[in-house]
């Protein structure tokens, strides 16, 4: 974990070097605690349920649109600096469910296919729908933020992986 969080603050200056005018001011400083804020409230949002990341029930119409939901702000948060697609999965309980999915896939492709299955594969369609929803969306949405508001924009970031730092810190296991 020491390594990633070597890589993670190694980026630091590449960042910084960006933009021309990186001058702190109010605004920016602002800026970047917003960032670290957001990220270490994700974390401890997971430590919450003692990171286990239950599943959340998806085998229901509501449950899919849930999955689908989740799915998509982990689309948006894998283009965003600091945050994990999967970590969002985690933290909305259905990384579980995709994992297993994913798992059953070799079967699905040699035409095994059962009912159970064809779920399956509602599962992974949701997940990527959603994703590829998010990514775009958030692409979008970064570079209208870069091109208005660069300093402010790239301070988000540099507070994004500067909180993605705490989010990397070891935790103590929990004594039982």
């Amino acid at each position: 974990q020491f390594f990633f969080m070597g890589l993670v603050v190694g980026t630091i200056p590449a960042v910084i070097r960006l933009h021309g005018d990186m001058r702190p001011t109010v605004g920016r400083v602002v800026a970047l605690l917003a960032g670290v804020a957001f990220v270490v409230v994700v974390r401890l949002i997971d430590s919450r349920n003692g990171g286990q990341g239950t599943s959340v029930d998806i085998s229901t119409v509501p449950g899919l649109v849930y999955h689908t939901i989740v799915s998509f702000f982990g689309g948006g948060a894998s283009v965003t600096p600091g945050l994990d697609g999967s970590y969002v999965l985690l933290l909305g309980r259905t990384y579980g469910p995709v994992m297993e999915a994913v798992g059953n896939a070799p079967d699905l492709v040699f035409g095994l296919l059962r009912l159970e299955w064809a779920f399956e594969l509602w599962i992974i369609a949701t997940l990527g729908i959603g994703a590829l929803a998010g990514i775009v969306i958030f692409s979008k949405l970064m570079d209208t933020a870069l091109k208005r508001a660069p300093s402010i924009t790239y301070y988000v970031v540099l507070g994004l992986i500067v909180g993605s730092v705490y989010g990397l810190w070891p935790t103590v296991p929990a004594q039982t």
